[in-house]
């Protein structure tokens, strides 16, 4: 277990990086914190991985990162169809299944998540040489979880 590589220039919580939680998640690249399921898929597909990374980069940098909101719906819509363009379809949605799996995750957010990431994947297979971005502002995003998140129950 280690602090945070930046120290604290990432944030006063040096263990952050880590969703706060280094003993069960880990941040290989310094980007962002993977989970046990995110690993594995990792460690069996890294070029692939690597693919998925630069995808949900675009994503952020396109969509921003907000939570459980319009942009939180693109972002996910938009990392989803872009690996199904770079990994295809069962690394794509194998990559976005595994990136909910993390302990505490409000099941009405994953969910909300899991429906955007589905619109992903048919926004690249519906519309293969169109943007990730433009495809998915035309799709039945979900903006917010299903239930207010105190009602819906920790997965």
């Amino acid at each position: 277990m280690e602090s945070d590589p930046v120290g604290l220039k990432g944030g006063i919580n040096i263990f952050g990086y880590a969703h706060a939680n280094p003993t069960t998640t880990t941040d290989p690249l310094g980007l962002a914190a993977y989970n046990k399921w995110e690993i594995a898929l990792c460690a069996l597909n890294p070029v692939r991985c690597y693919l998925a990374r630069r995808c949900a980069d675009e994503a952020k940098k396109a969509e921003g990162g907000s939570v459980n909101d319009r942009g939180d719906a693109l972002r996910h819509c938009h990392w989803s169809c872009c690996m199904t363009k770079a990994v295809g379809i069962v690394l794509a949605k194998a990559y976005g299944d595994a990136h909910e799996e993390y302990p505490g995750n409000p099941n009405c957010e994953r969910l909300m998540d899991l429906h955007n990431n589905g619109q992903g994947i048919s926004a690249a297979l519906g519309s293969p040489s169109q943007d990730c971005g433009s495809s998915c502002r035309s799709r039945p995003l979900v903006n917010k979880p299903f239930l207010p998140c105190g009602k819906c129950g920790v997965y």
